[in-house]
Parts: structure tokens; sequence; C-alpha cells
């Protein structure tokens, strides 16, 4: 049976539900890519079995949904904690957002049709529930919507202090998000620039998994950023990817941990917000951890098998992180202004960091990669300025004790902590990019 007739008659089979349309429908497609030869009956359990759990974890996060009011981010988190089966089940955001609107549509529908003396169909509790409860959640929101009063997110069962609401009200909607992530909400729920916690602020490493590295990132923001009034915004997630295509294709070799991983496109979405948002409240610079690898899929497979390992484990312990930054600023003379911006992309490497610099074997697919990055920032900011390279404003080697020097990933942390201690240590002038070695772009 072709796709498309599948998946009609997979939906007619949900009790509950009335689509209207087959408008939207094809976004279940990716489900069924799994199931070979399958009956519509089977193909329903599938659809089933999948949005029950994305509605599932939509009712879970029902204080995250309070806190944004509905916001786009809310369903970055849940990209982050629905755990896809597969590749193509992994969608992005915005087809999350549309995903669970087509059900809340279709649901809303029945339920009006029902309402108008249409007897019920056949409901299947599994799915209609789960989905009555997000919607009770949904109409709370837009009932009782403060837009100048953000509640706080739910602390974890063990959290015994009284430091609420957290976080606190200066942070963005998709800060808030990547904040009440299940492990970064239980590690540092109350963390805040007066109250930081005990959390061992070691940098993450060049293996470090992506929830390691987003919890450093998390730890820093919370610790430094003091008010409404902090110039400078810290992306929260290590952006790996240059679009979500990517995300999916890593996603089995990464062992589901591509998830973790922002796009470059997300990162700049963000920086856009973040330069214009609340007008006063602009940032003057956003900055973010670079973490790609230049290795290929068949590469890693490959070593697995040699290795006789999983090829997630040989992934993590064999694909190197390479860790660079990436800093806009806005060169506007007032807050909030529409540039023209600088771009900084911290490359390590000789003769400061020579451990952290790229093999000669993957090098030219690094200089590709940045030069990519460049023209997608240029694609969405008037720069004025871009200086590749450097080295940190004060520069701590490891201790001889250790035994080697920092890899990227540390040196780029290095980086971004001095920036968001003290903010003046960004590289200003030609004077300062030359004694820092940052070589001008444009």
């Amino acid at each position: 049976m072709e796709p498309a007739k599948l998946l009609r008659r997979a939906l007619r089979r949900l009790g509950g539900l009335v689509f209207e349309s087959a408008a939207g429908i094809d976004i279940l497609s990716p489900f069924l890519l799994t199931v070979a030869n399958a009956t519509p009956e089977e193909a329903r359990d599938k659809i089933t079995n999948e949005v029950s759990r994305l509605f599932l974890h939509c009712v879970e996060n029902a204080d995250v949904y309070h806190r944004l009011q509905g916001h786009k981010a809310f369903y970055y988190l849940i990209m982050l904690e629905w755990d896809a089966e597969d590749p193509a089940s992994l969608l992005e955001p915005h087809s999350i957002k549309d995903l669970t609107q087509l059900f809340v549509n279709a649901r809303r529908l029945y339920l009006r049709s029902y309402a108008s003396g249409n007897p019920p169909t056949a409901v299947g509790p599994k799915l209609t529930n789960v989905i009555d409860n997000f919607l009770a959640i949904i109409d709370m929101v837009d009932r009782t919507h403060k837009p100048n009063i953000l509640p706080g997110l739910n602390a974890p069962p063990d959290f015994s202090g009284d430091r609420c609401p957290w976080p606190p009200d200066y942070f963005g909607e998709f800060d808030s998000a990547m904040l009440a992530e299940g492990t970064t909400r239980k590690a540092f729920f109350g963390v805040d620039h007066d109250h930081k916690g005990d959390y061992d602020s070691i940098y993450p490493h060049d293996r470090n998994l992506p929830s390691d590295i987003r919890k450093y990132l998390c730890w820093l923001s919370l610790t430094e950023t003091e008010s409404n009034n902090h110039r400078t915004s810290l992306f929260l997630s290590p952006v790996a990817f240059s679009d979500h295509e990517q995300r999916q294709e890593w996603y089995s070799t990464t062992g589901r941990q591509s998830r973790f991983y922002a796009t470059i496109g997300e990162f700049l979405e963000y920086a856009e917000v973040a330069f214009k948002k609340w007008g006063h409240r602009g940032k003057k610079h956003v900055l973010g951890l670079l973490t790609p690898w230049f290795f290929d899929i068949e590469e890693i497979s490959a070593m697995a098998v040699k290795e006789k390992k999983a090829v997630p484990t040989v992934w993590q312990r064999s694909c190197f992180r390479a860790g660079m930054v990436i800093l806009l600023t806005n060169k506007g003379k007032s807050r909030g202004s529409k540039g023209p911006y600088r771009l900084v992309i911290f490359k390590p490497g000789p003769p400061t960091y020579v451990r952290a610099a790229e093999s000669s074997s993957r090098q030219d697919k690094q200089n590709q990669w940045v030069e990519e990055l460049k023209e997608m920032v240029e694609d969405k900011f008037r720069l004025k300025k871009i200086w590749v390279g450097g080295r940190a404003h004060c520069h701590v080697p490891a201790p001889p004790e250790r035994g080697w020097p920092a890899d990227s990933v540390e040196a780029s942390c290095e980086i971004i902590e001095e920036i968001m201690v003290n903010p003046e240590t960004i590289p200003r002038g030609q004077e300062v990019r030359d004694e820092r070695r940052f070589v001008s772009h444009g």
C-alpha cells in the first residue's frame, strides 16, 4: 500500500479524533518508515505510541509551558526529552509544534462534533486522554496569560531550598527551556548569581557528552548573569551541526546524543532575538560554544568493527569534538540597534594551543566548516568585521602534573568563561587583535 494511503487509513482508525483534511498529516510519515508492509492497524498503533509519548512529555513539562506562555522554545525542550526511536522520527522543534497542533485541532474538532450531537467513535484512551491533559494546560495558560509575570519552574523532589522563582526572570525563553531539562534542573535548581551551589566547574573536554557540556554552560550563565542589564548572553547548548538534517544523520551513530547538540541556525535565531528583544534590554554580545567533529559516519563504523565495540561508544571516545567559540557583537551606537556586527571565531591553534589544533588530516574539513559558518552568519547579520583564530586574554596552561595541555573544547571554555566573568576581555581594536593573534577576514 502506498505510504500516503496507509497514513490516511491509519488516521481514520484513531478514535476520538477528527482530522478535517489531509493537510499537514504528512508530518507523520517518518513514523511509518520503520514499519515495513504494515497494515492500517499496525500503522495506527505505531502513530499512537509515538504521539502518546510526545504528549506525555508535554504534560510532564506543564510548568515549563506556563513559564514560557506557550512560546516555541517549549518544543526545543520536548525534542530533547522525547528521545525519538529513529533518525527520521527526530523532528525539529517547529515540526514538533506543528505535530502537536495537528492532534490538538483534531481532538477539538471531535469534541465539538460530539457536543453538537454526533455520536462518539470508540475512543482510544491512551492517546486521547493525554491530549486532553495537554489541552487543559493550553487553555489554562490562554486564560491566565500574564506576560509581565513569569512563574518559576517546579523544584525537583529532593530540593529543600526556598529560592523561587527559578530561573530568574531575566533569562529568556530559550534559556529557560534549556534550564528546565530534567538533569539540568535537578543539578542547578536555585543556583543564580548570588547562590553558586557546589558544582565542580571544571572545563568539559573534547570527548564529553553534550549533557556534560550543557551543564557547564548552564552553570556559567546562571552564576555570571546578574540582571537584565547584563550585556552578554551565552547560548546554553553546544553547536555541532549546520542544519537539522545533519543532526538526524548522526542520531544513531551518537547513540541518540545528537539531539542535545544545536544547529548553527538555532544559535543565529537565538542571537537575533537577544540583540533586539526588550529594546533597552537587548544584548551587546552573544557567544556560543562550537563543538563540531570532522569524522565521517563510515569512519566511525569501521573503527567500531575493528575494535569490536558499539558504534556510539567509539563515537564518544574517538570522535574528538573540535572546540571553537563564536562571538557576535553589536557595533551599533545604541542597544537594540540593527548593527553592524563584528564576528569573532576563536579557533585554537599554534603557537598557544598546539595540542588543541585539529590534526592535519581534518584541518581542511574544519576550514570549510568555518567558511560555511561565516556565510550563514553573513546571511543573517550585517557584518563589519570578521576575526578568526586568536587566544585567551590570559591563558592559564594546564598544571604540569596533568601531563598534557588543554584540548580545543577546554581552551574554548576558557575563552567563554573569561568573557562571561569579565566582558572587558573581549578583543577590541587592531592592536589587541594582532597581539592576541586573530586574523582579519573582512
